[in-house]
């Protein structure tokens, strides 16, 4: 990897980065939901 390639390599690692926590989050939130009790307390 040559000097000039790296910040476009921090950029695609900082994009995947945000989707893995995006993804993350939607998959919690989705676990939250489907197995909330009828208290509200998951």
């Amino acid at each position: 990897m040559t000097a000039a390639q790296v910040p476009l390599h921090l950029r695609r690692a900082r994009l995947t980065r945000l989707g893995m926590e995006a993804n993350g989050d939607l998959c919690r939130s989705s676990l939250t939901t489907r197995y909330a009790t009828s208290s509200g307390i998951g």
